[in-house]
């Protein structure tokens, strides 16, 4: 038997054995009484290995800057804000995907609230496959749930379970399972645009050429809206599926705040819109048209407009759930963002394709990018502190 102290020089001895075999370049000192009796900090030391999934939430010390920088999971090591929060909230793009399964014309993307589920659409014309994909894990890996079809938008509630993509041409997909199984309602029209309420059991639809449709029941049944066949392009649901709007490409923007019981038309400007979002919270609408950002904030009683940078705004916009960060672009061109609820707009650095679609999780978390002109690629982008 050996003694205690016989043991104890043992296991020191192991211990320096390991140690010694470590590579400097992943080796992490720590110091339980650095600075004396009553110390508890660590001493973080050098990391070379590119940030990844597999090291979320390591630390290292960067010399270069004197910054302890931490792995955000996706391919950035982040030196927070000494002061607290961002110096400058940005997006890190980690997740790209080329050709995903084949060529594809990717359209749409949407999150859930935190942005850990997500779903995105691909039609088929441009001799791209249409498919659907969803993510669970924040755009790491992606599975198809539905295919073959001229999927053009989607929809998610804010815990992902509830999800919706029109097929244009088709009906109408319903998951309540977080795409784990479908079925499809409604008729086979020309379906353009989805949105959904907080808990998915509120949807508004729209048809190419046709008429507005609302759901109240998870997507089960449908009732015909408005009394006048329109080129719609773009449809926005509150959070609580009170309020709605709906941009026609040939006039009109209509606006609900009774769960699409009924509209109004709340512009007449000959502007041909492209798209339309509300926030969550419902106190900000922003609408596009090719070059500029309508805004306003009383449902369409007024608005006001704000210039988009570099090649203007034009096909899409979308918002968070306090309308604070809105995204918007131009197909063929990248995006612009705004952090000041529409005030200004800037082109957005973290932006790295042509932009036919984009996404933002509604807590302003997670945002997405598609295109289906230069590859075909889809990004996933989480927001980080730059400094």
């Amino acid at each position: 038997m050996y003694k205690g102290t016989e043991m104890i020089k043992i296991f020191l001895f192991g211990t320096l054995l390991l140690l010694a075999n470590i590579s400097p370049s992943f080796a992490q000192s720590t110091a339980l009484n650095a600075g004396g009796a009553g110390g508890g900090s660590i001493i973080p030391g050098a990391d070379s290995r590119s940030c990844a999934p597999a090291l979320a939430g390591a630390l290292r010390y960067d010399s270069a800057t004197n910054c302890v920088q931490y792995c955000d999971g996706i391919n950035a090591w982040i030196c927070p804000n000494s002061a607290g929060g961002c110096a400058t909230p940005e997006f890190a793009w980690g997740m790209k995907y080329t050709n995903l399964g084949g060529t594809h014309g990717w359209r749409s993307i949407e999150f859930s609230n935190d942005g850990n589920i997500l779903i995105a659409a691909a039609h088929s014309e441009n001799s791209g496959s249409g498919i659907v994909v969803i993510s669970t894990n924040g755009g790491q890996t992606f599975t198809q749930v539905l295919s073959p079809g001229n999927w053009w938008d989607v929809a998610i509630s804010a815990n992902g379970a509830v999800m919706a993509a029109v097929n244009r041409g088709g009906q109408i997909h319903v998951s309540t399972n977080t795409g784990a199984s479908w079925t499809a309602y409604a008729g086979s029209l020309n379906w353009r645009s989805i949105d959904m309420s907080a808990n998915g059991a509120i949807m508004l639809a729209a048809v190419d050429g046709g008429r507005l449709w609302v759901s109240t029941d998870t997507g089960t049944s449908w009732g015909q809206r408005d009394t006048v066949n329109r080129n719609w392009r773009g449809v926005g649901v509150s959070a609580d599926g009170t309020r709605m709007v709906a941009a026609a490409n040939n006039n009109r923007i209509l606006a609900s705040t009774n769960s699409g019981t009924g509209f109004s038309v709340v512009t007449t400007s000959n502007a041909g819109w492209d798209d339309i979002d509300i926030s969550g919270d419902g106190t900000r609408i922003y609408a596009v048209n090719g070059g500029d950002v309508s805004i306003s904030t009383n449902m369409g009683t007024s608005w006001t407009t704000t210039a988009a940078s570099g090649n203007g705004a034009g096909n899409f916009v979308v918002t968070t759930h306090d309308g604070a960060t809105v995204l918007t672009g131009n197909w063929q061109h990248t995006i612009n963002m705004s952090r000041d609820s529409g005030a200004s707009f800037q082109i957005a650095p973290f932006a790295p394709y042509w932009s036919d679609g984009a996404g933002i999780s509604p807590d302003g978390t997670r945002a997405g990018q598609v295109d289906h002109w230069v590859g075909d690629h889809l990004a996933i982008g989480r927001r980080v502190c730059v400094q």
